[in-house]
């Protein structure tokens, strides 16, 4: 057959795809993988792998290129730091690299058919083929390319059953409250005569300290300073947010294997049921308070907290950089700015503070009202619990009740064998329901009678000044304060230059409402604390006294002086503080 060597120069065609030609000595490079630390530490497979793919190359006098992986990778996924950093190098070495030497198609990749697509892609478009030193195929042919897509595909199977077993054995020991994984922050694992236990470590004995410390009302920022103040140094936020939500840290497991169910473990509890609760009480309701915080926000310590009337959006806040002689350090001006965008809410934080300060002012009562508010609180609170302990004897009652209940569900099915497992699972779910709602009714009830007045003077006292309480706190000081005094946030009406609230803390309202009329003209916030109390007479006037009432015209208030069971009147300058 003649060759016309024009024509072949000008109109000859190259094939679509790229012809693997077999190379006497390709260039190559190898890759070698374990799929746990465990077995990366021991170094056992790794040597094997390296040992018997070397003396493949010495043997064939193959020239190797580079040397990638040497550590533990799962071929679960192709995104391996190590695999894909010799995919990289094979791209850009394109036409260098002939081969990627393995131990076993299974040290390449687990991932069936995306494994066979990336073998595909680098034969055709690379010229490279993967060459398993134990499992040798010729990839020229179509025989050798389907025999490597098989031993590709049964690795991705074997893979599949081995996770199978392992997911129902993790499961099992689930079911029986062992946690059979790594334990969380604050454990160690120990053997105790031949048994894995989960032991609370000297870590834990800290990490303890954040739940009270979130009942006592500290944020997480905080919680972070003081555990890296005891040592916790690489502690974050976001870790104090997940111990926090943790049933683990009660004695509980909660695990994706389990659908949903938390059971009982049988590891160390770090902390009771009942704390854990009361924190994720207040987590679920202080969602709003809980952001970021960076070293500007002791500027906005309105940020988020304040929202703007128009938008019913929360306000956030920026800086600006204003200008300076030269030489001189940089300086800010900071402003708070509604997120809506085309609003114009934009005030200098110097305005809304000075105005917030004016409202601070104004909910502030003399020293020498403490005594009489304090016997006028005391009554208050005492009237207004006595319905909640009726209530919560009533709760009470109806545990007890539904005690009953599920001790009997237990005794038909544990006892008796009188149910089904679908039956018992139904009714204990719902009684689990049950309790858990009226539990938590209770605790909304209880009173503790034997603090509660050493708190509402530690309240009046505060009340005396809260504008210098946030003047001098720092970010957390003032977010607080801000969040016991209005509860729901203010709102500011940039119309008028003005705050607006509708909720304002009952003590506090209370306190301000018996304080003085002048009080609710001042703060114009007359209507909501005339729903809290009753109302006064204008100074200068007496009520009519009712028959038997005792009657105190001093500040002084003399206790002893009242007999058990009498009707008495306060009066401070000639005011109905009741």
């Amino acid at each position: 057959m003649r060759t016309d060597a024009l024509l072949t120069a000008k109109f000859g065609r190259l094939p679509m795809k790229q012809v693997i030609e077999k190379i006497d000595k390709p260039n190559v490079v190898v890759y070698t993988r374990v799929s746990s630390k465990e077995q990366a530490d021991k170094n056992l497979s790794l040597e094997t792998q390296r040992k018997t793919i070397q003396d493949c190359v010495d043997r064939t006098g193959r020239v190797v290129l580079g040397y990638f992986g040497g550590t533990y990778e799962s071929a679960k996924s192709d995104g391996r730091k190590e695999f894909m950093r010799m995919i990289e190098f094979i791209k850009k070495n394109k036409g260098k690299v002939n081969e990627i030497m393995v131990y076993a198609l299974d040290r390449f990749s687990r991932t069936g058919g995306a494994a066979i697509k990336l073998a595909t892609d680098l034969r055709e478009k690379y010229g490279v083929i993967i060459n398993a030193v134990t499992q040798p195929v010729d990839t020229s042919n179509p025989s050798g390319v389907l025999s490597q897509g098989m031993h590709l595909l049964f690795s991705e199977f074997d893979n599949k059953l081995r996770s199978q077993r392992v997911i129902a054995g993790l499961k099992a020991k689930f079911e029986k409250g062992i946690w059979a994984v790594n334990p969380p922050q604050g454990y160690d694992s120990v053997i105790i005569n031949g048994e894995r236990k989960l032991v609370v470590n000297e870590e834990g004995k800290i990490i303890s300290k954040a739940f009270q410390w979130k009942i006592d009302g500290i944020k997480n920022i905080e919680i972070v300073e003081r555990l890296k103040s005891l040592g916790l140094k690489k502690m974050n936020k976001m870790q104090v947010q997940r111990i926090l939500v943790n049933p683990f840290y009660c004695g509980m497991i909660a695990h994706g294997m389990l659908n949903g169910k938390v059971i009982e473990g049988q590891h160390e509890k770090m902390i009771t049921r009942d704390t854990f609760l009361k924190v994720n009480k207040i987590l679920e309701g202080s969602t709003r308070f809980n952001i970021s915080h960076n070293p500007d926000d002791i500027r906005l310590p309105l940020k988020v907290f304040m929202w703007c009337v128009d938008c019913a959006k929360p306000v956030t806040g920026y800086k600006m950089k204003v200008k300076v002689r030269k030489g001189a350090e940089p300086a800010f001006q900071y402003y708070y700015k509604c997120r809506t965008k085309g609003c114009c809410f934009n005030k200098n934080v110097k305005d809304v503070h000075a105005k917030f300060e004016a409202l601070l002012a104004d909910i502030t009562i003399k020293p020498e009202l403490v005594d009489p508010l304090l016997f006028q609180l005391e009554k208050t609170f005492d009237d207004l619990n006595a319905e909640n302990k009726g209530k919560e004897k009533n709760l009470k009652e109806q545990l007890t009740e539904l005690q009953k209940k599920v001790d009997t569900l237990e005794e038909k099915y544990f006892m008796g064998g009188e149910m089904s497992k679908e039956t018992y699972d139904k009714f204990a779910a719902r009684y689990t329901s049950e309790k858990f709602e009226i539990t938590k009714q209770i605790e909304n009830c209880s009173v503790s009678s034997s603090n509660h007045k050493n708190t509402l003077k530690k309240a009046l006292e505060f009340a005396c000044n809260p504008l210098k309480v946030w003047q001098s706190g720092s970010i957390g000081v003032k977010e607080k304060l801000q969040k016991l005094l209005f509860p729901e946030g203010l709102a500011y009406d940039k119309e008028i230059g003005a705050f607006r609230t509708n909720t304002i803390n009952s003590l506090i309202a209370v306190i301000a409402r018996l304080s003085g009329d002048s009080l609710l003209v001042k703060t114009q916030l007359a209507h909501i604390f005339a729903s809290q109390s009753r109302s006064a007479e204008k100074e200068g006037f007496e009520p009519p006294v009712p028959y038997g009432t005792t009657v105190f015209k001093t500040a002084a208030l003399d206790r002893s002086a009242i007999s058990p069971g009498a009707k008495v009147l306060i009066f401070y300058k000639w005011r109905v503080l009741y």
